[in-house]
Formats: C-alpha cells, structure tokens, sequence
C-alpha cells in the first residue's frame, strides 16, 4: 500500500479468487512472497506452527510454501507433532485397557 500512496495512485487493484475458507491463509502467504514484503523467520515460524496445527501436516509442503528448508519446519514443529505422538499413544494404551 505505501509503495501506491508513494506513486500518487488512489486505489490498489483487487484480484478476488474463490477458495475454501481453510486455504485463505495459504493463498495469503503465496501472494504475498511473490510482490509484497517478505515475512521475518519469526513470522514465518508461527506461520508454520498456525498452518500445522489447522492441519497443513505435509512438512515439505509447508517448507515450500515458507520458502525455508523442510528441517526448519521439522525444527518448528517437532513440539507440536511431540504432543500428537503422546496424545495417540496415550489413546491407544486407553483402549488397551477397556
């Protein structure tokens, strides 16, 4: 916006793209490596943290998307994929038990 306000532009065009809500954030992230500001590794950190934890769990994909290397996003998430561990083996000693 500031580099239209800079060359004495009053509107911005606007592109509308009919997705699922789920894969706005996504499309968001993708038009905005190509022409806006890129994201700080803490920005992209939590970025990476949000989309795994929506249920974006292809690490490579993400790595991709974030322009980072799928060991940073394993790095990011493992955390997150931690807990997943615990909470299915704590599920499956549950049904073990009954």
């Amino acid at each position: 916006m500031t580099a239209f306000k800079v060359e004495g532009k009053e509107s911005i065009p606007v592109k509308f793209i009919d997705i699922p809500k789920e894969k706005i954030l996504i499309e968001a992230v993708k038009q905005n490596a190509r022409h806006g500001k890129q994201l700080t590794q803490r920005e992209k950190s939590d970025l990476a943290r949000k989309l795994y934890k929506n249920g974006f769990s292809d690490l490579g994909k993400l790595a991709t998307l974030l322009a980072v290397s799928p060991r940073v996003v394993e790095d990011w998430t493992r955390d997150l994929r931690q807990h997943e561990r615990d909470e299915r083996n704590e599920r499956i000693f549950e049904l073990y038990l009954a």
